[in-house]
């Protein structure tokens, strides 16, 4: 699927051309809006590969243009391969399958987050242009705080068969899952027993499954003076380590997932500076904006910022 246009409702704008830029398992193209020069703003579409499946999204640093009553924002993608998609879920998937109905291909997992970290409602629909088909991300940023992230998720969908498969033999009559290991079962199969002797077959990776990836951070940051101003807090100043078992150091695959506070925005008093939007995390959620200020009449403000591996 290839990016095509982003806009409200049906007054697509076409997006530039770019060279990827890649940094460990994530790869990133930088592209502009084209059209009205009166249009602001830029979009990022990005792929990181995951044990999940491929992770695709796309992160638009501001609007698209004015949005009118009743207009979702869209991010449309083009289908320019022979696979046939249809939506699913109430529009919370995608179904690929090839010319022989079979399918090949799932997008689902979407979540859509606004820059302070508030989940958007969002949905997946497929639909005719021209005569091409098209995917259509489409989401309800009403109360959005930009940069906005929109990410889905790809995976295969995979045939599984037995090593010595044979007609007649009813595999798949009775399927268990653990994990990562599957058990069929085959009730007919042939074997020294006999005839319809029945066979189990144990699917498994080649390698047990890796431990979850462990995350050591650094001592808190203080953020002074009381200025009311933002204030970046940065990866690398929150994490001093990351790693797993079987890919190494994940320093830079560390993101960050959400952060909160311990007070309200605009908190009783005067000392608070009668704020609002505390926190601002960065679209390549590298980096958060947090606002150095607190309740007066409290010991002080806490902000917690969530990260993990990409």
């Amino acid at each position: 699927m290839k990016l095509r246009n982003v806009g409200y409702g049906k007054r697509p704008i076409g997006v530039s051309a770019a060279q990827p830029r890649t940094s460990d398992r994530r790869i990133e193209y930088r592209r502009s809006l084209l059209g009205n020069d009166s249009v602001a703003g830029a979009i990022t579409e990005w792929y990181v590969n995951t044990a999940s499946g491929l992770e695709q999204g796309f992160t638009l640093e501001s609007a698209p243009g004015e949005r009118k009553d009743g207009e979702r924002l869209g991010v449309v993608l083009a289908l320019e391969s022979g696979l046939r998609a249809r939506a699913m879920d109430g529009g919370q998937a995608l179904e690929f399958t090839d010319g022989a109905g079979q399918r090949v291909l799932r997008y689902d997992h979407l979540v859509v987050r606004g820059g302070r970290g508030r989940e958007l409602e969002a949905q997946m629909a497929v639909r005719t242009e021209g005569g091409e088909g098209e995917v259509w991300l489409e989401v309800d940023d009403r109360v959005a705080v930009w940069p906005v992230t929109i990410d889905p998720t790809s995976t295969r969908q995979d045939k599984l068969l037995a090593a010595d498969a044979a007609s007649f033999d009813g595999f798949g009559a009775s399927v268990a899952i653990s994990g990562e290991t599957v058990v069929v079962g085959a009730v007919q199969d042939d074997g020294a027993a006999g005839l319809d002797q029945g066979s189990a077959y144990v699917l498994a990776p080649e390698t047990p499954s890796d431990a979850p990836p462990t995350i050591t951070l650094k001592a808190p940051i203080s953020l002074w003076s009381l200025n009311h101003k933002y204030q970046a807090a940065y990866i690398r100043q929150m994490v001093q380590s990351a790693s797993d078992t079987k890919d190494g150091d994940l320093l830079n695959s560390v993101v960050i997932e959400k952060a909160t506070s311990d007070e309200p925005d605009n908190a009783p008093e005067g000392a608070d500076g009668n704020t609002s939007n505390d926190i601002v995390i960065a679209g390549d959620r590298k980096s958060v904006q947090l606002r150095s200020e607190r309740d007066e009449t409290k010991n002080g403000r806490v902000y917690s910022v969530t990260v993990r591996v990409s």
